[in-house]
């Protein structure tokens, strides 16, 4: 199971401050300052210098996997 963020952030740029947004797909519930982490590690990896998640909202629920064996 996995949850799709929309993901706003500020991050540091050459010409000064930048804002943007991505979507942004975690296997768990953002809960806490450890998923924000996570999402700020990725936009790092991903070249953003000094990014600042300023906020997300989870697009929807997700399914559970339906299972026919399952009775």
């Amino acid at each position: 199971m996995s949850f799709r963020y929309y993901v706003s952030f500020s991050f540091q740029s050459p010409q000064g401050m930048g804002i943007a947004a991505i979507d942004f797909t975690i296997t768990k519930r953002i809960e806490g300052a450890s998923e924000i982490a996570l999402i700020r590690e990725d936009l790092a990896r991903k070249g953003y210098a000094k990014p600042t998640v300023l906020a997300f909202s989870l697009y929807s629920e997700p399914k559970a996997r339906n299972n026919s064996n399952r009775r």
